[in-house]
């Protein structure tokens, strides 16, 4: 399973990026996040 680290979070914009370990940025938005509001 691929993991990363939260690069940026725009919590008042709903959204944020992922950096993977080979240092890719990927974005999800906070319907994707389980557990989230």
């Amino acid at each position: 399973m691929p993991t990363g680290t939260i690069a940026r979070l725009l919590i008042d914009k709903g959204f944020g990026f992922i950096r993977d370990e080979g240092g890719i940025e990927h974005f999800f938005h906070r319907s994707s996040v389980r557990g989230a509001v």
